[in-house]
């Protein structure tokens, strides 16, 4: 075995034995390979070699490697990757993997084809779920790919199906309907409620607040970068609105009620009993059907569609968009556009400024020719 035979162009190789086994040896992607024929024959281990150099010809080759990389593996690296990046959705990819092991199991990664991952999204939405479900889902695995790639333990992924989602809604709440749902909702989350119709927090930032984060003194509400979804900490005052105000003032008398009866601090400024709210689906949705706040679709609006009113309220006020976004928690334009939704009223009020502006301009006109 020469230096000049393990110099030969792109896919060439050889063959060389190893006690009574025949090896072969070749290049791809710049990287040599070794590998045993499994036999003592030499004709085995030359067809062999001349099916690798087909299968790289043809780009279809799989690296000995490769072939152990299995769903597991693939689940494994990706939650390095979350880990080493401090990612903080990696619940996200849990739920997500749970149906991608309902589905693949343990399959071994370079059997995952384009095919099988259709035959997924179809098996998926024969289930009902939810074109953005499955989107996240297929999202999770196309990512674990990925970093599989980046870290070299595979050479390619399959192409993933393109799904397209239109989950964009336009509902909200309007005042009169966030006073008859609020009337109609337990005690215990009157006060949250409160708080998400003027600040239009996510219900991460909502839940995960705790006591430590309200300022009294200044008036503020500080969402650290452990809720923010964009990595961003911000500060909110509440100081300045009374609704706000007597909201977290019967919150706080609630908790030191609490305290008292459960005999320890309450870390969490919504809770039940001491418990931290993790949900308030169930109640919220019975209040909306109570109160007749439906969505065009015939559900009870959803906690989301108060993020859209405190961005269309913002907008109504004249809020400037870049104080509006902070408030929110928004980082992009893109995001802002997707939340301030425009009733007619509100166009309304946009053409009919622009028909005062027309009648302004031709009385002046007017006086200047009869002038």
């Amino acid at each position: 075995m020469t230096d000049s035979k393990r110099n030969q162009p792109y896919g060439a190789g050889y063959v060389y034995q190893r006690g009574s086994i025949w090896w072969v040896e070749y290049w791809t992607d710049g990287q040599r390979v070794r590998e045993s024929s499994k036999s003592t024959k030499r004709g085995d281990a030359t067809r062999l070699l001349r099916r690798r150099r087909d299968e790289i010809a043809a780009d279809e080759w799989v690296g000995p490697k490769e072939k152990t990389v299995r769903m597991a593996d693939l689940k494994r690296m990706l939650q390095e990757d979350y880990d080493e990046k401090q990612r903080r959705s990696w619940d996200r990819v849990e739920r997500a993997w749970a149906h991608l092991d309902g589905f693949f199991g343990n399959s071994r990664a370079v059997t995952i084809t384009t095919d099988r991952l259709h035959k997924y999204r179809h098996a998926r939405k024969d289930e009902d779920a939810a074109p953005a479900t499955i989107l996240n889902e297929l999202a999770a695995l196309r990512r674990a790919f990925a970093v599989a790639v980046e870290r070299r333990a595979l050479r390619r992924a399959p192409r993933f199906p393109t799904i397209k989602v239109k989950n964009a809604r336009d509902v909200f709440h309007t005042t009169d309907e966030y006073e008859r749902v609020k009337a109609e909702l337990p005690a215990v989350l009157r006060n949250l409620w409160t708080v998400v119709f003027w600040t239009g927090w996510r219900r991460e930032e909502l839940f995960g607040l705790r006591w430590r984060d309200v300022d009294w003194e200044a008036g503020t509400i500080r969402v650290g970068v452990n809720l923010a979804k964009n990595d961003e900490g911000r500060e909110v005052p509440f100081g300045v609105v009374p609704a706000l105000v007597t909201a977290l003032e019967a919150q706080r008398d609630y908790t030191r009620a609490v305290e008292r009866r459960l005999g320890h601090i309450v870390e969490f400024v919504f809770h039940r009993n001491g418990r931290q709210v993790r949900s308030i689906d169930a109640g919220r949705r019975a209040a909306c059907r109570r109160a007749g706040v439906i969505a065009p679709d015939g559900r009870a609006k959803i906690l989301h569609d108060m993020r859209r009113t405190a961005a269309r309220n913002l907008t109504r006020a004249g809020v400037a968009r870049h104080i509006a976004m902070k408030i929110l928690g928004l980082k992009t334009e893109e995001m802002w556009r997707r939340y301030a939704i425009m009733e007619t009223d509100d166009l309304r009020d946009g053409m009919t400024k622009v028909v005062q502006r027309h009648a302004a301009r031709r009385t002046r006109f007017k006086a200047a020719g009869e002038g």
